[in-house]
């Protein structure tokens, strides 16, 4: 057996789910070593290289506000030989740049959803990549976790083994306010966003990813959409609910989309996939995640239930274990291609061409390939 290669990673970024989420999921794999931290201010950087989970490591701080407890700043970190991966934790506009940034050091990349701030900046970013960086091994995968959430995974396993039989339609409802006082509203690039739609671009590229892995069972891609989107609620600008009708590769194969971080009172999360002999139901709004099966007749009400699974979220510490595989498999391996497939450039720029097209389509019908680019738009 192989020696499994290790990594020494750099996190780039120290807020909240740079902390609460990619540190332990770091920490998490054995081949991964945490060897320093980045934040735009020293301040941020420090605490989350003091937490108490790093006891036992030497973490070193970087940042850029010339704080003389900084190893240095982000050039300087990027510029160490021997740090092989960063990971990006940073606000939307941002990254881009720091993407660009590391990928000309060499580094692996690793960086946050969405892969951009708009399907132009991600098509340039991915050209560049497949171009450039991709024929010199150094990689870039972003960690949009939904496809490895262990409830779509299981969802999309019992629609490849025929389950529900063909889909045939197929809905995502998400309903989930956000309050003015939120932990993740209180960061000002939320709360005054200079990125397209907010919270629906922020957070709905995770379900659309989600959906679309489930779909690839049965090798259905969304094609079109037809959407309106608005604003509830004044403290989640620009809009923050979006409505639309999809259709896809699939002759006769349809959906609907609704996302809302706007409408209080109610808080659904589901995605149903709808067959010719049943139909599945994730429900990813309760912990655990449920996967419901109905075989008989697509209802989904409480009747005719024959299957219900109980699935835990850790999507985040699932992702980062198939990265670590992936890269040290190397980018030849079918590992690679497997993660590719569920998170990499190209299928996260599909989760981004829909989003956008939702928010701009203002009822008319929009072409996703089109928009996201033919020559960049096969996975």
């Amino acid at each position: 057996m192989s020696e499994t290669k290790s990594f020494r990673v750099a996190l780039l970024g120290a807020g909240i789910f740079a902390r609460e989420s990619h540190l332990p999921a770091i920490l998490d794999v054995p081949s991964f070593s945490l060897a320093a931290v980045y934040s735009r201010s020293y301040h941020s950087a420090s605490i989350l290289a003091s937490d108490s989970s790093l006891a036992s490591h030497q973490i070193d701080v970087y940042s850029d506000d010339s704080n003389s407890s900084a190893k240095g700043s982000l050039d300087d970190l990027l510029a160490r030989s021997d740090i092989d991966l960063v990971v990006l934790a940073l606000p939307i506009l941002i990254q881009p740049s720091v993407i660009r940034k590391a990928r000309k050091a060499g580094k692996g990349v690793v960086s946050e959803k969405p892969v951009a701030s708009t399907v132009e900046e991600a098509r340039g970013l991915v050209e560049e990549y497949e171009k450039e960086y991709h024929p010199k091994g150094v990689g870039w995968i972003i960690a949009e976790q939904y496809p490895f959430e262990a409830s779509f995974a299981r969802a999309r396993e019992l629609v490849g083994q025929g389950e529900i039989g063909q889909i045939k339609a197929f809905k995502l409802d998400f309903f989930g306010f956000v309050e003015s006082d939120s932990k993740y509203n209180n960061t000002e690039w939320r709360k005054k966003p200079e990125y397209q739609g907010g919270y629906i671009q922020d957070g709905g590229v995770h379900f659309l990813a989600g959906m679309r892995t489930v779909l690839s069972a049965q090798n259905i891609d969304i094609t079109s959409i037809s959407a309106v989107a608005s604003s509830i609620q004044p403290h989640l600008p620009p809009v923050d609910i979006v409505t639309g009708s999809v259709t896809t590769s699939t002759p006769g194969v349809t959906g609907t989309i609704i996302i809302s971080f706007g409408i209080q009172g109610l808080d659904t999360k589901t995605a149903i996939f709808i067959g010719e002999t049943g139909s599945i139901i994730v429900d990813f709004g309760v912990r655990p995640n449920l996967v419901k099966v109905y075989r008989s007749a697509p209802h989904i009400g409480g009747q005719g239930t024959e299957l219900v699974e109980k699935h835990q979220s850790e999507g985040v510490k699932q992702e980062f274990k198939a990265f670590a595989e992936a890269f040290g498999k190397g980018m030849d391996s079918e590992e690679w291609r497997l993660v590719e497939k569920k998170s990499g450039p190209r299928a996260t720029l599909r989760d981004l061409a829909l989003v956008e097209a939702a928010i701009k389509s203002q009822g008319e019908k929009v072409d996703l390939k089109e928009l996201g680019g033919s020559n960049i738009w096969a996975l």
